[in-house]
């Protein structure tokens, strides 16, 4: 699939998406334009990058590309990681990033107002906001509700890669550090898009959070396992029509 690593400190990994496309579109009966797409290279690089879309400003699609190398083996630890936070979490869940670089700095405005803007129109990035006011933060309502105590939510500065200026829900998460599961507002984000697509209509919170209580597994850090480099930022890119 034409694929290259920006190599380096870099964990950005890339490739040909119309090829990706046309090959996926040989598949019977496929919608590419509502399918996660995932690119296993045959590579044991610390890299993993997935790409979201859209036709116009106003018009985004489910469609989705990850790009994963096998790091450490098909059936090693990271390559898991790699393929639940870039597959699950940026992929289907359409999440940001939740960890952050104190070089980075407080995230611009331009970035804020653009990603605010997504938020509202497409209903992504969900699980990061960019305010620590406790009232009015995407997840104000899982802070207030005492089904969620003891999951560690609160308003954690950090996120989208910067280091201020924007706000995650948790101190460690997979969207993170790779680590532990995805926390509240991450779950749901998931929830609702995978309704969303398989059944055409958008479930209220009451019926996410019934479902999130059924099936909620709390996780602790295993003995010796340590926070994973993050992963690249998701790509956000704009496709011609076909």
């Amino acid at each position: 699939m034409q694929c290259w690593m920006e190599g380096g400190n870099s964990t950005l990994v890339q490739g040909n998406d119309e090829l990706v496309r046309n090959y996926v579109q040989k598949v019977e009966g496929i919608d590419v334009d509502m399918s996660q797409i995932v690119v296993v290279l045959n590579s044991d690089f610390y890299a993993g990058t997935n790409n979201n879309y859209w036709y116009s400003e106003n018009e985004p699609l489910v469609m989705a590309i990850s790009y994963c190398p096998t790091i450490n083996g098909l059936g090693s630890e990271d390559f898991r990681r790699v393929l639940v936070h870039e597959t699950v979490g940026h992929g289907i869940g359409k999440l940001h990033d939740e960890y952050s670089y104190e070089e980075q700095g407080a995230i611009p405005m331009d970035e804020r107002l653009q990603f605010q803007q997504q938020q509202r129109d497409f209903d992504w990035w969900l699980n990061v906001d960019f305010t620590d006011d406790w009232n009015a933060v995407l997840w104000s309502d899982f802070l207030t509700d005492p089904r969620y105590d003891g999951q560690g939510l609160g308003v954690f500065e950090g996120a989208c890669t910067y280091w201020s200026g924007a706000y995650r829900s948790t101190e460690e998460s997979m969207m993170r550090n790779n680590i532990l599961g995805f926390n509240a507002p991450s779950r749901r984000a998931i929830y609702q898009k995978v309704i969303e697509r398989g059944e055409r209509r958008t479930p209220s919170l009451e019926e996410f959070i019934s479902f999130d209580q059924q099936t909620y597994v709390p996780q602790t850090r295993a003995a010796g396992q340590a926070p994973s480099r993050p992963f690249a930022r998701p790509q956000v890119k704009r496709l011609e029509r076909p």
